[in-house]
């Protein structure tokens, strides 16, 4: 938390509590505004809120009155929990006061069990909620708070530009976003895709060099080599954090983490994230991203999945809640009828990435230099002018992802892609995704590369759908060599984790909050785990519930 006093008189950093002095002093002298999130988007020149990385706190001590503005993108996440005439807030970290008197909430489990998370502010439990994206809220002096959500998007003056002049401005714009940034003490996570790529060579026009880290299953991951090719082009430190038999030693106890950080919701995911935290070969504050790239450059949204979980393993009251849920993603509909840049930032986004960004806070400050209101603006207003997206729809979202993968987005509608072009003289040989490269064509070699690695995931998919060609479908993958998968969740829940499994479903207390069916459930894991039943995708729930369930309870497994 950063916070600076009167009219930014002076900055304070609060980082324990044994700062909160500085913080009772600067309060003598008038409110006091906090930011919580991205300090150099509040800071940059002409920069007002709502912002797209930060929250902005106001603290006047003399009237006992808070206000404050959650973000376009709801990022960082405010969570709020009410309990009789009790209200505690807290950012990004689900509320101390909440452990141990939460009940379950059906409608966010059900809104989980669909679509891998809860929407609409739900969160898995009762009583919690996360505040909307773009929304202001007051705490008065008596301690009621007041919340005013959907609020009017900034003006934009972008409404007469036409396409290929919002890319250029979009150019600028990128440009600017990440000059604000000071790199030291900061790492930044290079994929082989065009987001952290852009990312990385806007940091590099500024004479901001950092360290680079991709992780990956194996050293013959398609991302990995494709991001150590590019470091070595630029000369610059790259590392690979393998998720190896090391990683796989320490699931259980960071499984055990990252479900008291997120309440459950993702928390096998998102082990992953806090392994790379404590893989680093140096301490870093900071952890810069291609986040939002995929948003603010194309359109585009974190995952077109939809799950279905064998209803029977759960209470009637989460079975019919669950039929209520559409065998689609949640957000198509909004993104159709909704101004599309609204409902993608604001909704999409937030919703999405609230177990990830709470999860990587707790280690680092988190940056991408897509966030930035100017940026978003102009993003907004080309998707108004893409005839493709009006209406959106799921199938052309995923062939507008996989003609991305292919060939990349068309270069005359991606500022990534110029930008890259124009700023980008040592790697641009070294390819993108699938074998293209950002200023024009593309690389046999690493065609073949990504053909393989594309095959893998195809086979990795047929060893988790069909138990008959499961032995086939690995000895295939083995041969090729090319694993394109960071974790084998299925071989590593039925192995390493598979006693932290079933003690997390046995638990007394996840068996009696009405959430499972205990009969059903029992039938189910006794089938998946000996082989008779591929049940892995209902599996993954249950754990994360279950997981969910006993951190929120301050229950151990």
């Amino acid at each position: 938390m950063v916070c600076a006093s009167g009219a930014w008189r002076a900055d304070i950093h609060l980082h324990r509590n044994a700062d909160c002095q500085l913080l009772a002093e600067a309060a003598a002298t008038g409110p006091i505004r906090c930011v919580v999130g991205d300090i150099h988007e509040v800071t940059a020149g002409g920069s007002q809120p709502p912002y797209v990385n930060a929250l902005a706190v106001t603290l006047d001590f003399q009237t006992s009155v808070v206000k404050a503005a959650t973000s376009l993108t709801g990022l960082p996440p405010v969570f709020v929990f009410r309990d009789g005439p009790r209200t505690s807030l807290s950012c990004p970290f689900i509320p101390e006061e909440a452990r141990g008197s939460l009940e379950p909430d059906p409608d966010g489990i059900a809104d989980f069990l669909r679509w891998g998370h809860p929407i609409d502010g739900r969160t898995l439990f009762l009583k919690l909620s996360a505040i909307a994206s773009n929304s202001s809220f007051v705490i008065s002096a008596g301690g009621d708070l007041t919340i005013h959500t959907s609020l009017p998007w900034p003006t934009s003056s972008f409404a007469s530009l036409t396409r290929e002049e919002i890319v250029r401005e979009q150019v600028t714009a990128f440009a600017q976003s990440a000059s604000r940034f000071a790199a030291q003490d900061a790492f930044l996570s290079l994929s082989g895709g065009l987001d952290s790529r852009a990312a990385l060579v806007a940091l590099l026009s500024h004479r901001q060099e950092v360290p680079c880290v991709t992780m990956a299953g194996s050293r013959e991951n398609l991302d990995a080599r494709l991001a150590a090719a590019y470091c070595q082009a630029q000369g610059i430190p790259h590392y690979t954090v393998l998720l190896d038999q090391v990683f796989e030693q320490r699931v259980p106890e960071l499984l055990g983490q990252t479900a008291d950080l997120s309440g459950g919701v993702a928390c096998l995911s998102q082990t992953v994230d806090l392994y790379l935290y404590e893989s680093l070969p140096a301490p870093f504050t900071a952890r810069i991203s291609g986040n939002l790239g995929n948003q603010v450059g194309r359109g585009g949204v974190e995952s077109l999945s939809v799950y279905q979980p064998k209803a029977e393993v759960f209470s009637e009251t989460i079975r019919d809640r669950l039929a209520t849920r559409p065998l689609n993603p949640w957000f198509i509909p909004r993104l159709a009828e909704q101004d599309y840049g609204e409902a993608l930032f604001g909704q999409e986004v937030h919703f999405w990435s609230i177990p990830n960004y709470v999860v990587g806070s707790s280690r680092a400050l988190q940056l991408t230099p897509y966030a930035d209101q100017r940026l978003l603006l102009l993003s907004r207003a080309a998707f108004s002018l893409d005839s493709e997206l009006h209406p959106a729809s799921r199938e052309i979202l995923r062939k507008r992802d996989v003609r991305h993968r292919m060939t990349g987005t068309p270069r005359e509608s991606s500022f990534q892609r110029q930008f890259i072009a124009e700023h980008d003289r040592r790697g641009r040989e070294v390819p993108l995704n699938w074998g293209w490269r950002a200023p024009g064509g593309s690389s046999f070699r690493w065609r073949l590369s990504a053909l393989a690695s594309a095959t893998d995931a195809a086979l990795t998919k047929i060893r988790g759908q069909s138990s008959r060609l499961r032995p086939f479908a690995q000895w295939a993958s083995s041969r090729l060599g090319h694993r394109s998968s960071l974790v084998d969740w299925p071989g590593l829940i039925k192995g390493r984790l598979r006693e932290l499994v079933m003690d997390a479903v046995a638990s007394q207390h996840v068996r009696h909050t009405g959430v499972f069916n205990a009969n059903a459930l029992d039938s189910m894991m006794r089938r998946h785990f000996d082989g008779s039943e591929d049940s892995h995708q209902t599996v993954v729930r249950v754990i994360e519930l279950a997981l969910g369930i006993c951190a929120r309870a301050n229950r151990p497994i």
